[in-house]
């Protein structure tokens, strides 16, 4: 009789148990960043309409090249993060200065998103917000060994007590990756922080985008111009402009596209310096 060898069947149940695992993963993941290229599509075109008055109720649609588009910067930003980083690590030289190595463990990944960040959306307001974060979070690594090694002396020791005492539980890249695909919480906090961050980022880079934009689509009618602001499909969201002021009226109306050869709508492209502003609404008490 053949004797049943349990090491080989183990081992096999293990690497099926794998690659189940890996193909969960990677459908785990692809669908975070559909979803994430559907969110960041939206926002954008939220604080894009924002702009100019407009609330979500007209925000019905969000077009499907938006959606692709916001999917291929997601992947592509997280892609080149992960290859940029890790060529950058085996670049940068390996003193054995307490300072230099707590900044290569504790600084290097904020400021590499930092720049990362300000390369993509370089805009004034992100750059307190998240310099700000950056600022307090170098100012608690390098001063919280003053208070947990109060009982050594030299700032230097100090640090390089607060270091070695990290070393024995530091979380390596291995490491987080670990705890994140086995711990549903975390899992779950940290999708919610990258929607919220992607949100917020998203949102005012529409914003700033709409009051940059000077190229408009223009459309006349009764002596009126009026400015397209959004289109969806055949429907237009247009709002009647002052050309000599150079500001909309939060007056907008939804038109459908319909031309017939002897009645065309015609569209003229007009170019506004400095864009336009919105005239301010009013206010009833």
């Amino acid at each position: 009789m053949r004797r049943r060898v349990a090491g080989k069947n183990n081992n096999i149940s293990a690497k099926e148990s794998s690659k189940t695992t890996n193909i969960v993963d990677v459908s785990l993941y692809i669908a975070i960043i559909s979803a994430l290229g559907y969110f960041v599509a939206y926002s954008y075109k939220k604080g894009y309409m924002k702009y100019y008055g407009i609330n979500e109720v007209l925000l019905t649609q969000i077009n499907i090249s938006h959606i692709l588009i916001s999917i291929s910067v997601i992947g592509t930003s997280l892609l080149s993060f992960y290859c940029m980083y890790y060529q950058l690590i085996t670049l940068l030289p390996k003193f054995k200065n307490p300072i230099w190595i707590e900044f290569r463990h504790q600084i290097l990944v904020p400021l590499f998103g930092f720049g990362l960040i300000m390369g993509l959306f370089p805009k004034l307001e992100l750059f307190r917000f998240f310099g700000s974060i950056l600022i307090i979070w170098v100012v608690f690594v390098y001063s919280f060994p003053l208070f947990s090694q109060r009982q050594v002396k030299g700032y230097l020791s100090k640090l390089q007590r607060q270091i070695d005492y990290e070393d024995e539980d530091r979380f390596t890249t291995e490491a987080i990756i670990y705890v994140w695909r086995s711990s549903f919480p975390i899992r779950a906090i940290t999708i919610i922080i990258i929607f919220a961050l992607c949100q917020y980022i998203a949102n005012a880079y529409g914003l700033s985008q709409a009051a940059k934009q000077e190229k408009y689509l223009s459309l006349n009618h009764d002596n009126k111009t009026f400015l397209i602001i959004d289109n969806y499909g055949d429907n237009f969201i247009i709002a009647p402009v002052d050309l000599k002021e150079k500001k909309i009226k939060e007056s907008f109306q939804v038109i459908e596209l319909n031309s017939e050869l002897d009645k065309p709508t015609i569209f003229t492209s007009i170019v506004l310096k400095g864009g336009v502003t919105v005239k301010e609404p009013k206010e009833y008490k």
